[in-house]
């Protein structure tokens, strides 16, 4: 309930209102903040901020909730997301001629390509998944932003050769298969046809090892390897 003026043809008072009568003036001022900082979004661009910044609420009343309850702030920031500078230049200095012969700089530490690509399922907003280095406890890759239902994000990177944890994450404890929508995840490793780690059925969480190994001919990739459940 919200506390509002409360008018007649004959008088006018204040008195507590909800449902719709509430959330339209309350949705009507989040656009008007869109229009003063972006003047020249179109309604299309407005109404598509409003929709996939909403905060997810349907699980409390299936079916009737819409895109869920507006979030002012980030809506703000879809419209107008940060700028970024450009660094100065550095001046650069001509170098006198050497004969000193010219040293090839070492080579590079290897690194082997991954590749983690998460389908949410109707609760979009309860999947996370990241990927720890074994060695340190690092994380080097996660995700837990994931913004629309039964959408394919894709991830990547190149990693050292070792060992890391992967773990895809369901914050209710059903998954993201099979109940709301046929979700799941796969983690590719380059150089290999098919995903070293796949599914979608779980509860709270699901772990598994990923071996990178590289030889001296180059990097290549371990066997498959069995999960381990959490």
């Amino acid at each position: 309930n919200v506390y509002s003026t409360i008018g007649t043809s004959s008088s006018s008072s204040y008195g507590y209102k909800s449902g719709t009568s509430m959330a339209c003036p309350h949705i009507a001022g989040i656009l008007a903040l869109g229009v003063a900082l972006s003047p020249l979004a179109t309604n299309e661009e407005l109404l598509n901020c409003l929709y996939s910044t909403a905060f997810y609420i349907e699980r409390y009343s299936p079916g009737d909730m819409g895109a869920g309850m507006a979030d002012a702030e980030s809506f703000l920031e879809c419209l107008e997301p940060p700028s970024t500078v450009s660094p100065a230049p550095t001046p650069t200095t001509s170098m006198a001629p050497s004969s000193a012969p010219s040293i090839s700089n070492a080579p590079t530490a290897e690194c082997i390509n991954v590749q983690v690509s998460i389908t949410t399922d109707y609760f979009y907003s309860e999947t996370s998944y990241n990927l720890v280095d074994a060695s340190n406890g690092e994380v080097v890759m996660s995700r837990n932003d994931y913004p629309n239902s039964y959408t394919t994000y894709t991830d990547s990177e190149c990693l050292s050769c070792g060992d890391y944890t992967f773990t895809i994450n369901d914050s209710w404890g059903d998954g993201i298969c099979c109940s709301y929508g046929n979700g799941g995840y796969e983690v590719l490793v380059e150089g290999e046809a098919e995903a070293r780690i796949s599914g979608g059925e779980f509860g709270s969480s699901k772990s598994y090892l990923l071996e990178l190994e590289c030889t001296s001919q180059g990097t290549s990739q371990s066997p498959s390897q069995l999960p381990s459940m959490s």
